[in-house]
């Protein structure tokens, strides 16, 4: 039996957000253009994580975080007072 390798927490972590942001995680592995079973090798600790894939699936995570965070937060509402212009 194969060992199972650490996944650092931030890597966990990446894999959740763009689990949300997709649906689910093969729907990550399609948008990342990965295969479905090494995306999911990876994200359980059955194959390593090469620093290019690490570096790109958390610059993917946080892109997705920002995209998610921006949908989330409500524009500014007016001032208190402030009149409207015609």
């Amino acid at each position: 039996m194969k060992d199972i390798l650490q996944v650092s927490e931030d890597l966990q972590a990446a894999f959740e957000v763009l689990q949300k942001k997709y649906g689910s995680h093969s729907a990550v592995a399609r948008e990342l253009h990965i295969g479905e079973d090494y995306y999911c090798a990876m994200r359980n600790g059955r194959t390593p994580i090469t620093k290019k894939n690490e570096k790109y699936i958390l610059s993917e995570a946080l892109e997705a975080q920002r995209e998610m965070d921006a949908v989330a937060t409500p524009p500014p509402s007016p001032t208190a007072g402030a009149e409207a212009h015609p």
